[in-house]
């Protein structure tokens, strides 16, 4: 049973770091939509580009909640996983 243990802490490290890159690079992808947005608010704004960028901070948002279940479950198999450790010495 140490053996499944460990393997759940070593997944919910991995995890943890992977959520942490991802909520990373959704920040990124939110500063350069918005940074473009802002540079096409002065040209003639067609009704396409106005609902892609609608789309895109939807999924970027998305993303956000996403990361934080992964983020949150991670951090609860590191955690159990070390109890159930030193519960089985």
């Amino acid at each position: 049973m140490k053996i499944i243990d460990a393997i759940m802490v070593v997944l919910g490290v991995v995890s943890l770091i992977g959520a942490i890159i991802l909520m990373y690079a959704l920040g990124t992808a939110g500063a350069a939509v918005a940074n473009v947005e802002g540079t096409l608010a002065g040209l003639p704004a067609p009704s396409d580009t106005a609902s892609f960028f609608s789309f895109l901070r939807t999924t970027i948002l998305l993303g956000w909640v996403w990361s934080i279940i992964v983020l949150v479950t991670s951090v609860y198999a590191i955690w159990s996983g070390i109890e159930k450790i030193r519960r089985n010495k």
